[in-house]
Order: structure tokens, then sequence, then C-alpha cells
């Protein structure tokens, strides 16, 4: 697996850096995606879905490079690992209950991987995380890796996860890895 981050304070400045670093030896198909202003998920999903890139994106106020603390635009890390070893799902509370919803999200990771890991973002600070911890669990088994975070901003604490095709303002979304 290779991984590149790029960043840029709009979705053209992300177009221009992600073809800087395609490359033939790097052809990513995994973006983990972090931006500030709403209006360019769709701008950034159509440009990852157009190059074959899955997407896992939340929005944040604050994002972290190398170079430090971002508190603006957009910030993207780029993996070349084979999309058989990894699914992302985003699930919508608004059909389902949170612990519904993560002991699906769990049997899908255990029925995908002998070996599944999790990585979550939630778009709101109201989930209840142990809810979303013991659904992935009492499906998934007790011994999965579970990491995350919460997408939002400092002031509502609202925020939206999203992934190429969709997004929420109400529900979490899942990257299930195989762990190797």
């Amino acid at each position: 697996m290779k991984a590149k981050s790029i960043k840029g304070n709009s979705p053209l400045d992300i177009k221009t850096a992600l073809q800087q670093c395609m490359t033939q030896d790097f052809k990513p198909t995994l973006a983990f995606v972090f931006l500030t202003e709403l209006e360019d998920i769709d701008a950034v999903s159509a440009m990852m879905d157009a190059e074959g890139i899955s997407i896992f994106g939340a929005s944040t106020s604050e994002k972290f490079t190398e170079q430090g603390i971002e508190p603006d635009g957009i910030v993207v890390l780029l993996l070349d690992i084979n999309p058989d070893n990894f699914k992302i799902v985003l699930k919508d509370f608004e059909s389902d209950p949170v612990y519904e919803s993560a002991c699906q999200v769990g049997s899908l990771g255990k029925n995908s991987f002998d070996h599944p890991a999790f990585i979550i973002s939630a778009a709101d600070f109201r989930t209840p995380g142990e809810e979303v911890i013991r659904g992935l669990l009492d499906k998934a088994g007790d011994k999965v890796t579970v990491i995350g975070g919460m997408a939002g901003e400092p002031v509502n604490f609202t925020g939206t996860v999203f992934t190429n095709h969709a997004k929420t303002t109400s529900g979490l979304v899942w990257t299930r890895t195989k762990l190797m």
C-alpha cells in the first residue's frame, strides 16, 4: 500500500494536486477527505468518483497535516490499496436506530472479511458512541479494532459525513478494512 496526502483551499486546488500526484506507480483507490466548506462536498466527490477513487469523507473545522493544523480548506489522504481489502458504507439514522445500524455494519464487516477492522466517523455529536461500538462488537466480535471520531465544527457541533454518492448529517460513514 502506498499513501500520499494533498491539500488545497478549493476543489480546483485538490484536482490540480491529485493530477500531480497520480503517476504510473501511484493510482489511489481510497481517499480520506476532510473539508471545511460543505458546499465543496459535491465537487470533491464528483472529482474522486471520476478517477475511480472511493471516498470516506467528513466535514471538520480543523484538519491535521504534515505541517500541523489546517483551519480551512480540504485535506485528503490518498491510498493506493487493493479495493478487495476495504468497503465503505454510509448509514443514515433516519431509517434505523444507531444500535441496529451498527449491528448491520458489524455483520457486513464480519461477512466480508475474516478479520475486519472499522474506521468510523459520526455526523452528529449527539450520536451515542457506546451504541455504535456495542452494535459493531455484538455482530463483528469483541476483538475487532474500531477507531474514529466525529465530523463537525465547534460552533454548532454539526457535521456531514459522505461517500462518493451519498451524504448525511444524521449518520455514520464506515470503512471496513481487512487486517493483513
